[in-house]
């Protein structure tokens, strides 16, 4: 029985080879005649001259992500010698053998052809939260309502002839998506699962205890490790990632961490004068407003905002286009509202309309009470640390019907967020989820859940009901995904721009990269949650805790 095993490991992968070998020799299938075709960069590795079934052929390192994706093109170079073997595996070069592995409980037998093992991250999950390739434009696009086992791509094989057919297939399909720019969400494992949904070969599945992450705490004895990665090195440099570390890029880093720094205190300085309660209290339009016929109301929410809730004021307390300012003070602190209060009544203007609500019932609910409270068909919903500027209501009044089923939103949040990319564009749910797979980084910025243009009536008509669930400010998709999954359409307005505040513990270079705003969180959001699951909450919320029974006191 003769058993090939791939193996890559170029740049610094090497490090992983030794252990590796030892262990595969020691517990897996000590019996069989295992042939290692190590695919490195290396001039020599471990035990190549002590054993004549290590065979070793020279592989340039591709870099990340082509040394995972294009696997399989390399394995067929050798398509000649494989052909020679009874079972082919692919390894990952961090894995680890703990445990003696018998033929039996490994290899497929009778009608078995193909080995893949459940992955580690998604033994417990439903196929709604598999991270399958969505994409439609890629070969290895699974829809949603598909498949029943998410597989790992760090260990796959199985019968010499069915192997390489399969290596085949996605080897064709890999370099489809290429000539067509794409490249499949989690390379070779994305490919991986979709062949194994298509096909539907006779599988050995292997459970979660032959790829067990070091360091974890799953349900499974585990026979082969996982090794971390990290405790050996860098991970770019392991993958082999040019210059991620060189001084010039650690140069560039100083230089911009500096630069974050002066321009946070220059923005700090420009807001406190600008944006002052006196500067709001006497600011003045300086260009002649068209008449209008038309009204709206700018909608608020407030929470502990006494210092700094005259900055929402600024642009709008003396246009007249904006005739109603509802505030809407969710459960601040007593001696919080007393300030906040203090501070509205000092502008004297019949506009300010402030309500509030003994206990803060989330920010969803909040949102969506602000709204209800207003008199106007159109209202802007804004956050209370940020300030429109003109042209958003410019913007706004430059259209000549709005449509009760589009949410408007503006194209520029000063000073860091600019999405003028997409000035012009509507979006439904199928282009926010094509955006999202595709992996627009800036379209998951622009998602949030304030500071646009609705229709009060048709907004609160599909948010009511989940008026009492409790979502946090992290789940700023929320809004978006009900909105959108109800047949609404977000606008993007050009030349519309509103101010968004630095927090205190934040910097710039975090609040502009796309990760500190959880861009894989918000994606899987729209993308992996059925919409089934949002009509079952809508059975779960309880009429009992219906804040819409909850009273708002008006001061203002």
């Amino acid at each position: 029985m003769k058993i090939g095993i791939l193996y890559i490991c170029t740049g610094k992968y090497t490090v992983f080879w030794k252990d590796f070998y030892s262990s595969c020799e020691k517990y897996f299938i000590p019996e069989a005649e295992k042939h290692y075709f190590v695919f490195t960069d290396s001039e020599i590795i471990d035990f190549e001259n002590t054993n004549k079934n290590i065979h070793r052929t020279y592989q340039e390192n591709l870099g990340w992500p082509n040394n995972t994706l294009m696997r399989f093109d390399i394995f067929l170079k050798a398509k000649e010698h494989l052909l020679k073997m009874d079972y082919i595996f692919f390894c990952n070069a961090n894995l680890l053998f703990l445990e003696q592995i018998s033929a039996a409980e490994f290899l497929p037998t009778g009608n078995e052809n193909l080995v893949a093992c459940i992955h580690p991250g998604f033994y417990n999950k439903i196929p709604s939260e598999f991270t399958y390739d969505r994409n439609e434009n890629s070969t290895a696009h699974i829809p949603f309502n598909s498949g029943t086992h998410y597989y790992a791509g760090g260990i796959n094989g199985g019968k010499c002839k069915q192997f390489i057919d399969a290596m085949t297939e996605m080897n064709k399909n890999i370099s489809i998506d290429s000539q067509n720019g794409v490249v499949a969400l989690w390379h070779d494992e994305s490919h991986w699962n979709k062949y194994i949904l298509k096909e539907k070969p006779n599988l050995k599945e292997l459970s979660t205890a032959y790829l067990y992450p070091e360091g974890s705490e799953l349900p499974f004895s585990p026979k082969i490790l996982v090794r971390g990665k990290e405790r050996l090195g860098n991970v770019e440099k392991l993958r082999g990632t040019k210059n991620n570390h060189s001084a010039k890029i650690k140069i560039k880093k100083i230089i911009r961490r500096g630069l974050n720094n002066i321009l946070n205190k220059l923005f700090s300085f420009y807001d406190n004068i600008v944006y002052s309660q006196i500067a709001t209290r006497y600011y003045k339009k300086r260009n002649p407003i068209k008449q209008t016929t038309r009204k709206i109301s700018v909608a608020i929410t407030s929470f502990n905002r006494e210092k700094i809730i005259h900055k929402s004021l600024a642009n709008i307390l003396n246009d007249d286009r904006v005739d109603e300012i509802v505030i809407l003070d969710d459960g601040s602190g007593e001696e919080s509202f007393t300030r906040t209060k203090k501070a509205l009544s000092s502008f004297h203007n019949k506009k300010i309309k402030l309500f509030r609500r003994q206990k803060n019932f989330g920010i969803l609910a909040t949102k969506i009470e602000v709204a209800s409270l207003c008199t106007n068909d159109w209202l802007i919903l804004l956050d209370s640390d940020n300030s429109i500027l003109p042209s958003y209501l410019d913007s706004l009044f430059n259209i000549s019907a709005w449509d009760e089923y589009t949410i408007y939103c503006p194209s520029f949040a000063y000073p860091f967020l600019d999405f003028r990319i997409f000035s012009n564009q509507i979006f439904d749910f199928q282009k926010i989820k094509q955006g999202l797979i595709t992996k627009t980084e800036k379209l998951s910025l622009f998602l949030n859940d304030g500071n646009f243009f609705l229709h009060r009536k048709k907004f609160c008509d599909i948010m009511n009901i989940y008026k009492s669930f409790n979502v946090y400010a992290s789940d700023i998709i929320f809004i978006n995904y009900i909105w959108l999954s109800n047949q609404g359409k977000l606008s993007v307005l050009p030349d519309c721009a509103y101010i968004h505040r630095i927090h205190k513990k934040s910097t710039w270079k975090e609040l502009a990269n796309p990760s500190v705003f959880l861009f894989e969180t918000i994606k899987n959001k729209i993308l992996m949650a059925e919409r089934c699951k949002f009509d079952k909450l809508k059975q779960d919320i309880s009429l009992s805790n219906d804040t819409t029974k909850t009273p708002c006191q008006k001061f203002l």
